[in-house]
């Protein structure tokens, strides 16, 4: 079980003893789902913790105008969540929907923290992996606020190509907050010749 994607992400915070694996892994409920499913919906309270084993998950919210802003993207072997709702169970502020077929673990708010209570290791790894996300939305909202258009593009080729690869031109250009036509100019000169 030490194999497990899930324990080997949250060995990734803190070192879990193998005597608690498999607490920790049976708290967890698998969820498989199709491509184009809501995974949480904006105004509904949050009431679990995700991690994304296979596929591909896009965040965003709805403007005062109507229009689906993406905020993120979620690939394979990360943990998600709406936190504020999720801590404060109150509305969530965003919606994660599947852009392609998904293997989803999910462990709700009571047995999270449960587990929490009654396992030091679990909660000290669940702290540090809150942080660590919690830095990391931080520093993509900044990135995506001040960076040139290249770089946004370059980074998200560099580190993200199953998103380029299989989710939506126009949620792609939403999260990098640019147009289509300078979208498609960078994207074709950071591709190699095959993939243009």
């Amino acid at each position: 079980m030490r194999s497990h994607s899930l324990i080997q992400k949250l060995n990734e915070f803190c070192a879990l003893p193998d005597e608690i694996i498999p607490q920790i892994v049976d708290a967890f409920k698998v969820i498989e789902l199709p491509k184009e499913k809501t995974v949480l919906r904006e105004g509904f309270t949050n009431r679990n913790v995700y991690f994304l084993k296979t596929g591909i998950v896009r965040r965003y919210h709805i403007s005062q105008v109507g229009h689906q802003k993406t905020t993120g993207f979620i690939t394979d072997n990360t943990f998600f969540t709406d936190l504020d709702s999720f801590e404060r169970r109150k509305g969530s502020s965003t919606t994660f929907n599947t852009e392609s077929t998904c293997t989803i673990y999910s462990i709700d708010y009571f047995k999270l923290h449960g587990l929490m209570d009654a396992i030091p290791t679990v909660r000290e790894a669940f702290i540090k992996m809150k942080d660590y996300y919690s830095n990391i939305a931080i520093e993509t909202k900044h990135f995506l606020e001040t960076a040139p258009v290249e770089s946004r593009v370059k980074k998200l080729v560099e580190e993200l190509p199953s998103v380029i690869e299989s989710c939506r031109k126009r949620d792609i250009i939403s999260f990098l907050r640019t147009n289509s036509q300078t979208y498609n100019f960078i994207l074709k000169s950071l591709l190699p010749p095959g993939k243009k």
